[in-house]
């Protein structure tokens, strides 16, 4: 099935010469396609689950672009791992009020999460990262977080979707391979 999922997402993918956005164009050109050697790689550990070094790598890859200072993921060895990456951030393991984060990195979603709430912990140029996306229930949660009206651009590499919320960007989706 994962298979069919992804000859689906080839066919329907493209690379940064499809991109008429500035703002993805660049995201993807100087980020996801960066060659760029990222320190704190070493810092991965097998002990986190659900994420893969490259996964990691991508992750840590959008922290430096977007030069974040509050993170919010759901897994304390993946917080640990990127504490131990030497990136001066703010890691958080449970979402704390009236707190906005730069970047949320969900890995274990076991159902939908109620969006909107979800959504109040992001401001303007915030990303939301949904890892392992074409497993069950994170499928599940990108169609919910992309039909929501506060999400602006929606990115999705196969391995992992990114969601914007740019109020002065309008509604785009994106298929990239990287």
């Amino acid at each position: 099935m994962t298979l069919l999922k992804y000859i689906y997402f080839l066919a329907k993918s493209t690379n940064q010469h499809g991109v008429h956005s500035p703002f993805v164009y660049d995201f993807i050109t100087k980020c996801l396609y960066s060659r760029k050697k990222i320190d704190g790689k070493e810092s991965y550990s097998a002990t986190i689950e659900g994420i893969n070094p490259k996964q990691y790598n991508l992750l840590l890859k959008s922290m430096r672009y977007f030069g974040v200072k509050t993170v919010f993921v759901d897994s304390e060895n993946l917080k640990n791992a990127i504490l131990g990456a030497g990136i001066d951030v703010s890691v958080d393991v449970k979402l704390k009020d009236n707190q906005k984060y730069d970047i949320i990195f969900l890995q274990n979603i076991s159902q939908p999460s109620n969006i909107t709430s979800l959504l109040t912990y992001m401001h303007n140029n915030s990303v939301l990262i949904i890892n392992n996306l074409y497993k069950n229930t994170p499928t599940l949660a990108w169609q919910e977080f992309t039909s929501h009206p506060q999400v602006t651009a929606c990115i999705n590499i196969f391995t992992q979707g990114y969601i914007f919320i740019r109020n002065e960007q309008g509604k785009e989706f994106f298929y990239i391979r990287v």
